[in-house]
């Protein structure tokens, strides 16, 4: 999908836009041609958008009612002033104020079908999370150990490894596999899990997640090593129904 589009296509669903946009508000067009940053000149294809309120906003941004964002958007003849709509962003800059690019509009009188969207994100998020992994498994942490002899680098993961004892097997195939998890604080890890002897839950764990990409490679490319990154990526128990649903329905 194009990072430059401003009106959504039958191609795109509301969902596949939700799910590109960090940034979702309803706004209306105040001025055509400006900016109100100081780093961003004003050219042709900049407008300025007073938010009327956010759909899907990012809390460090906090409140954003009533601010105007300065929103680049390709065809500007679109969006005379005084016209109201939904607009799916993503961030650019965030400075005295904020600048976005815009992906699509849509009439405002879709706002509530797009809130009822972002509302559905964090369970298509985990049927992602689902979809894509090698391995998912019910599981309590048996214990875990701090690798050592690893590359020191100031992005490094610095891993560890979980033992898990697999209660029961919703996918894949759990037996040889290692578990690594990050302990580093830094800001391309913060978010990822960490494990702890004794903690139960359905894990959804990846053979080849992106983000492990090098550093995976880094401890031993002739194990089978998985990782589990990303917040959804440990459920409670009690979510087991709801996992199962989930694989099944991926299956057909």
């Amino acid at each position: 999908m194009s990072t430059r589009r401003t009106r959504a296509s039958t191609a795109e669903t509301i969902d596949d836009l939700v799910r590109a946009s960090s940034l979702i508000f309803t706004g209306t067009v105040v001025a055509v041609g400006r900016s109100n940053l100081r780093v961003l000149e004003p050219r042709e294809n900049l407008v300025l958008v007073r938010v009327d309120s956010g759909l899907r906003v990012d809390p460090s941004l906090g409140d954003i009612r009533g601010r105007v964002l300065t929103t680049e958007t390709p065809k500007v003849g679109e969006l005379p002033p005084g016209t109201r709509a939904v607009f799916f962003t993503q961030s650019w800059i965030h400075a005295e104020e904020i600048a976005v690019h815009e992906l699509a509009h849509v009439g405002v009188e879709r706002a509530e079908e797009i809130a009822a969207a972002v509302e559905r994100l964090p369970e298509l998020h985990l049927a992602a999370r689902l979809a894509a992994a090698a391995i998912v498994v019910h599981a309590e942490v048996e214990r875990t150990r701090k690798l050592r002899n690893l590359a020191r680098e100031r992005q490094a993961p610095d891993w560890s490894e979980a033992t898990l004892l697999v209660k029961a097997t919703l996918k894949g195939r759990a037996r040889g596999a290692r578990l690594l998890f990050p302990t580093s604080r830094s800001h391309i890890w913060y978010r990822a899990p960490r494990f702890r002897r004794g903690q139960r839950g359905i894990f959804i764990l990846h053979a080849d997640d992106p983000q492990a990409g090098r550093w995976v490679h880094a401890v031993d490319t002739s194990d089978r090593i998985v990782t589990a990154l990303d917040p959804a990526d440990v459920q409670p128990e009690s979510e087991l129904g709801r996992i199962r649903a989930l694989i099944r329905s991926a299956r057909g």
